[in-house]
């Protein structure tokens, strides 16, 4: 009995429930596809993350997340503070964030 179950699931499946062939599927005939965030030549589209020299406040931290990220450095900064009244290692990470990151050139 299991040499049967074996014998039907050693195949990989080829039709989905649409009923696409995907065995038939031939990857240099398909056009170019991109994942989200990443251009056709694979390098990323958002910036590293460094630590920012310009705009910032004690290290470049907060600032660097949030150009990486696309996010607004004070909201970065306001839930950095934010997050230091609750109990955690929300400054040992600031300082560890600090000696990791590298800085901007």
């Amino acid at each position: 009995m299991r040499r049967q179950a074996r014998e039907r699931h050693s195949g990989v499946m080829a039709t989905d429930n649409t009923g696409t062939d995907y065995a038939a599927f031939d990857p240099s005939t398909s056009s170019t596809y991109s994942a989200p965030g990443i251009d056709p030549a694979g390098t990323p589209e958002s910036p590293r993350l460094t630590r920012a020299t310009d705009g910032r406040m004690i290290a470049g931290v907060c600032a660097g997340l949030a150009r990486r990220y696309g996010w607004d450095v004070n909201l970065v900064r306001v839930l950095f503070v934010l997050s230091c009244l609750l109990p955690g290692p929300q400054f040992l990470a600031y300082l560890a964030l600090w000696v990791i990151i590298p800085a901007d050139r």
